[in-house]
């Protein structure tokens, strides 16, 4: 599964850096739930993300999402359609795989910025008023006749 899993996603065009943490991540779920795929249960996921979030290492409500995002790719895998899981599972196992992410149980993605406030993006009117302030730096730099002009036009 995971092998296929991980040729999917180099179908797709990722790279390494990005599939090797996916399935990293998948392998420590697998080690948490005690379980395999196809046994897999919503309720695991919500142990999971429990243990995410509390202790001592909290970890962010973004990388908490990351995190759902891969367990929802990786299922959405093992029960399409295009791969024959379900089916191999069932003869296997007598059980089949199912998606355990579901909207109720993830973390929803709320507002535009979720970082610390310090490193958020300048918004359209922080930007604007930036530009304006540098055009009017060039102009000033312009007409004092001094050195300056053109590096200032540059640096805007």
């Amino acid at each position: 599964m995971l092998t296929g899993w991980m040729r999917q996603q180099m179908s797709r065009g990722l790279l390494d850096a990005t599939a090797g943490p996916r399935l990293k991540l998948v392998r420590r779920f697998h080690d948490f739930a005690q379980g395999y795929p196809w046994e897999w249960m919503p309720a695991d996921l919500d142990d999971f993300t429990v243990s995410l979030m509390s202790g001592g290492r909290r970890l962010s409500p973004a990388t908490i999402r990351g995190y759902h995002l891969v367990l929802r790719s990786f299922c959405d895998y093992l029960t399409s359609a295009h791969y024959e899981w379900v089916q191999t599972c069932a003869e296997r196992f007598d059980q089949v795989p199912a998606q355990i992410c579901f909207d109720f149980n993830t973390v929803a993605h709320l507002q535009d910025y979720e970082g610390r406030p310090g490193r958020r993006p300048f918004g359209y009117d922080e930007i604007e008023t930036l530009f304006d302030f540098l055009d009017d730096r060039v102009d000033r730099a312009a007409r004092s006749g001094r050195k300056g002009g053109l590096s200032a036009l540059r640096d805007a």
